[in-house]
C-alpha cells in the first residue's frame, strides 16, 4: 500500500508547481535548525512557500526586524541544501507576524497551575470587580473562571 506523500508525488492530476512547492518547504522544515542556529529553531519557523518565496513565522515586530537582514544568508543556505535538479528553488524570504509562535513557546515552558476553587473565584471577582454591568460581569466571571479551571 502506497503512503500518501507517494500518491501525492506520482499523481498526475497534481500541477508540478505544487509538487515543487510541497518539497520546498519539506527541505527548508528537514534543515530548519542548522540554517537558523538552535538559538532561532523554536521562535521561527517555515511555513508556506509559493513560486520562490519562503514565507518564515515569527512571534513579533522584533525579531521581524532583527532577522530581515538576514534574509540573503538565510536564502544560501537554504539553497545549499537543494538537490542540483531543483535549483534554484528558493529565490525570496518573506516573514510575516504569528503573535501565537510566543505565546505557544510561552505554554511550553510554564507551568500548569491547578487553582483551587477559591482561588479562582478570588481571581475572577477581581479582575471584573470594575465592570459596572452586572450581566457582562457574570459572562466574564464565567469566562474567566472556565479558563482558569481548564488550564
Amino acid at each position: 500500500m502506497l503512503k500518501f506523500k507517494e500518491l501525492f508525488f506520482e499523481s498526475p492530476f497534481i500541477p508540478a508547481k505544487i509538487k515543487k512547492n510541497v518539497i520546498a518547504l519539506e527541505i527548508a522544515q528537514k534543515y530548519w535548525e542548522s540554517i537558523v542556529g538552535k538559538k532561532f529553531v523554536n521562535k521561527i519557523k517555515p511555513s508556506d512557500f509559493r513560486e520562490g518565496i519562503l514565507f518564515i513565522e515569527v512571534p513579533n515586530h522584533y525579531y521581524l526586524q532583527m532577522l530581515s537582514p538576514y534574509s540573503l544568508e538565510i536564502l544560501e543556505r537554504l539553497e545549499n541544501k537543494v538537490p542540483s535538479e531543483l535549483k534554484p528553488l528558493f529565490c525570496e524570504v518573506r516573514f510575516k507576524i504569528n503573535p501565537y509562535l510566543s505565546k505557544k513557546n510561552n505554554y511550553l515552558t510554564t507551568q500548569k497551575k491547578n487553582f483551587k476553587p477559591e482561588e479562582i473565584e478570588t481571581i475572577s471577582e477581581n479582575i471584573c470587580n470594575s465592570i459596572e454591568d452586572k450581566e457582562i460581569k457574570e459572562i466574564f466571571k464565567r469566562v474567566i473562571e472556565k479558563y482558569l479551571f481548564i488550564k
